[in-house]
Order: structure tokens, then C-alpha cells, then sequence
């Protein structure tokens, strides 16, 4: 039954990130955003923090 469940609300929270949150970010950070989202890939986790670089 859980499994039912998780489904879809890990849906539900990943389309509120993609479409509500990331062009928020965007707005808010502009050029420095795109180039954290250049360098961290979206829903896969790093083995290093990441460090804008300068």
C-alpha cells in the first residue's frame, strides 16, 4: 500500500521543483542559478559539496 502511495507523491513534489521552483530560482539568482544548475545534476546526489568556482 505505501508503495502505492510514494509513487505518486514523489511525482507531486518533483513537478512542484521543475515547474513552480526552478524558474523562481531562476528570477531570484539569474546567471549565478544557471551555473549551479550547470554543475549539479537535477535528482542525483553528489559525492562532493558543490562550489561555485572564483
Amino acid at each position: 500500500m505505501r508503495t502505492r502511495t510514494a509513487a505518486p507523491v514523489w511525482a507531486l513534489a518533483a513537478s512542484v521543483v521543475r515547474w513552480y521552483e526552478e524558474p523562481s530560482l531562476l528570477r531570484r539568482f539569474g546567471a549565478e542559478y544557471e551555473a549551479y544548475r550547470a554543475s549539479v545534476p537535477a535528482w542525483v546526489p553528489r559525492t562532493r559539496p558543490w562550489a561555485p568556482e572564483g
